[in-house]
């Protein structure tokens, strides 16, 4: 693993961030408010600010997300998809290994 990687873990590992389906409101830049203020969030505020340092350190990197339809509505043909049901993780190009 290169060095850049294991640093963002531990600073992610060290730090006291805090995962919830209600996170404060960040702004124009949420990244940076997430990561060194709020310190709050759910899948998508670690992946996506994780993928931003990891492409800062020039590995390449990329948030993927996935929701499922937890409920279909039989008379209507429609799907209730919740918050509960959608996923986000990072993940990393690493030379040599994928």
């Amino acid at each position: 693993m290169p060095r850049s990687c294991a640093r963002a873990v531990e600073f992610f590992r060290g730090s006291r961030f805090e995962y919830t389906l209600q996170p404060p409101l960040l702004g124009e830049s949420s990244v940076d408010e997430f990561l060194f203020d709020a310190k709050q969030g759910f899948c998508e505020h670690f992946a996506s600010s994780f993928v931003f340092l990891m492409r800062a350190a020039g590995v390449p990197a990329r948030v993927v997300t996935v929701t499922r339809a937890a409920i279909r509505i039989r008379w209507t043909g429609y799907m209730v998809v919740r918050q509960a049901d959608a996923h986000a993780w990072a993940e990393v190009w690493l030379a040599g290994g994928g």
